[in-house]
């Protein structure tokens, strides 16, 4: 998964990557603010319900410059049950 471990992306507009799973036909992602995962209720600052045919997701709109992001993904199956989210992983943008 990447980007992941706190690492800080050379762009304001990453590309997401995860692991494919076989059997999955969409991936649903969400990003947050990189402290409100923390809350009870966190709201997301971008959710995408994406293909499965490339395991990446480059986002269509910048993110802001030297903040904290989380982002997660979980798959999705024609007629079951969503699947489990993935941990959360976090990353920074560049400064301004």
């Amino acid at each position: 998964m990447r980007p992941s471990g706190g690492e800080t992306v050379s762009t304001l507009i990453p590309t997401l990557r995860w692991n494919a799973v076989g059997a999955a036909d969409r991936f649903q992602i969400e990003i947050y603010f990189g402290g409100d995962t923390d809350k009870p209720e966190p709201r997301p600052v971008l959710r995408k319900t994406v293909t499965a045919q490339k395991p990446e997701f480059p986002l269509g709109a910048p993110l802001e410059a030297g903040r904290e992001y989380a982002w997660r993904i979980r798959p999705l199956i024609e007629d079951a049950p969503p699947g489990r989210w993935s941990e959360y992983h976090r990353f920074r943008t560049p400064p301004k």
